[in-house]
């Protein structure tokens, strides 16, 4: 729930994984799974080249 707060409060601006990480208090990898899962279930989204 952590990460998905963090998202809707950044909104249009975007997080990039580090940052994302370091609001949520998790590690990288921990990180980059819930967020594959995010986008993979169609409740977030990536931008085309980052």
């Amino acid at each position: 729930m952590a990460v998905l707060r963090i998202l809707a409060t950044a909104r249009e601006a975007g997080l990039g994984l580090t940052e994302i990480s370091k609001h949520a208090e998790l590690t990288r990898p921990t990180t980059h799974r819930i967020l594959s899962v995010l986008i993979a279930e169609g409740i977030a989204e990536r931008r085309q080249g980052s």
